[in-house]
């Protein structure tokens, strides 16, 4: 089941074991390609972690392929963030705030990304 799988992942990555997370999150893609949820939680995971970053952002990609909704492109900015793309980030999170303008969430990591610019 992949919502098992999801939650599954979610744990593993809250006790900070890496691994499992991973494991859990690939195998939800593996389960069902067509749902971005799974790419998400992997290029989350990815992108806050710091490992495989480079990975995060081609998951992340794949998930607004999907749903290309605010909250994707918001981890799209998060994974190229992390990948040390600023100007990748900050195209993202434009995306987002473009689909949702009232969350202010989206407009504080814009700032936060400008800053560092």
């Amino acid at each position: 089941n992949v919502d098992c799988r999801l939650q599954l992942g979610a744990l593993y990555a809250n006790l900070n074991r890496f691994a499992e997370a991973e494991r859990a999150f690939l195998d939800a893609v593996e389960l069902a390609p067509r749902r971005p949820d799974g790419y998400l939680a992997a290029a989350r995971l990815y992108a806050i972690s710091g490992r495989k970053t480079y990975q995060a952002v081609r998951l992340a990609e794949k998930a607004v392929e999907l749903a290309p909704t605010a909250k994707t492109y918001l981890i799209l900015s998060a994974a190229h963030k992390s990948n040390g793309d600023l100007a990748g980030a900050l195209a993202a999170i434009k995306q987002a705030i473009e689909l949702d303008p009232q969350n202010n969430d989206y407009r504080q990591m814009h700032d936060l990304l400008l800053q560092r610019k």
